[in-house]
């Protein structure tokens, strides 16, 4: 498999030899379908060149081939927190702690896993991890990212702007709600029971498990184009040979179009069929010059953040699309 150090410039993964073979009778055989007026241009929109505009599109819009093959199907509640996410945290560090926080989530909605994992897992401390939880919990659905009950309730009273004394004192003592014992919380509240049967009543409206109003199914992942590894001199960047698509030629067919083309009386067949060949030629220049193209931006992006996968999130650096053109 081609691979592609960190730090030295990435080779097309593409078989040059097998690319540019040309048959032996190729050459009266259109090579370009751009020269028929009826042949359509279907791989310019595709092109990976980063440096060119899209026309209608700004010049640094993030476009994710991947989200054009994404299952349709009822949204699950990691996929509405990810979308929420990429909408509200902008700095690359936070941005990478919420995407832990979220693959932590549990189906009710509320977090799974101790703060002290999500910061080994984003190399980070503890309090970072803690700051950028209250970001999150801040997210719909009300209550999300909480760690017990008592927390899911404080989110959903914060975000209602119910959370008053007597809601604190209630939520502080959710052992003695639950015994019903309202005079003792009157007591420890400093107020009346009827005070603290209104507070009941506003917990009774919320949700406890605020998931599981949403698809319980896991987060859809798709494969990856290209696989980092660490080699004995650096990083290495290979691409994920069973996504990429394959194409191949018939030369057998492509000698017959040849011999057809000499005889007048199917020329007129031979010329489409010669046109439609000349079409599967240039698409398989177009899919390794993806495969190049991609392995290029791979390799600059590993080369770029290599500390970060050396030392972690620390060391994580910004990066624009127009840096990688």
């Amino acid at each position: 498999m081609p691979a592609a150090e960190a730090d030295a410039p990435l080779a097309t993964t593409a078989d040059d030899t097998t690319l540019d073979r040309d048959m032996s009778e190729g050459a009266a055989i259109a090579d370009d379908p751009t020269a028929h007026a009826d042949v359509e241009n279907r791989y310019e929109s595709a092109s990976l060149d980063y440096g060119r505009e899209q026309r209608g599109a700004p010049a640094d819009t993030d476009w994710d081939a991947l989200a054009n093959l994404a299952e349709t199907g009822p949204e699950s509640l990691v996929e509405f927190v990810l979308r929420q996410i990429d909408l509200t945290i902008f700095e690359a560090r936070d941005r990478v702690v919420a995407y832990a926080l979220a693959e932590a989530l549990e189906p009710s909605g509320w977090l799974g896993r101790p703060l002290q994992d999500i910061a080994d897992v984003c190399g980070c401390d503890v309090a970072e991890v803690e700051r950028v939880l209250e970001t999150v919990q801040r997210l719909e659905p009300e209550g999300v990212f909480a760690r017990d009950l008592a927390e899911c309730l404080r989110i959903q009273a914060r975000e209602r702007d119910i959370l008053d004394p007597v809601m604190i004192v209630v939520l502080d003592n959710l052992d003695v709600l639950a015994n019903g014992d309202l005079q003792q919380l009157a007591r420890r509240a400093s107020a009346e029971t009827e005070d603290i049967a209104a507070a009941l009543r506003l917990i009774r409206e919320m949700n406890p498990k605020p998931g599981e109003a949403y698809e319980a199914a896991p987060l859809r992942v798709h494969a990856p184009d290209v696989v980092v590894s660490a080699g004995p001199d650096g990083w290495i960047v290979d691409l994920n040979r069973s996504t990429l698509p394959s194409l191949t030629i018939n030369e057998t067919y492509a000698a017959a179009v040849t011999n057809g083309r000499r005889n007048k009386a199917g020329e007129a067949a031979s010329q489409f069929a010669a046109d439609s060949l000349g079409s599967a030629r240039w698409l398989r220049r177009a899919l390794d010059q993806r495969n190049s193209t991609t392995l290029k931006i791979a390799g600059e992006v590993v080369r770029r953040q290599a500390d970060f996968l050396n030392e972690g999130l620390s060391a994580l650096r910004p990066l624009a699309l127009k840096d990688v053109a």
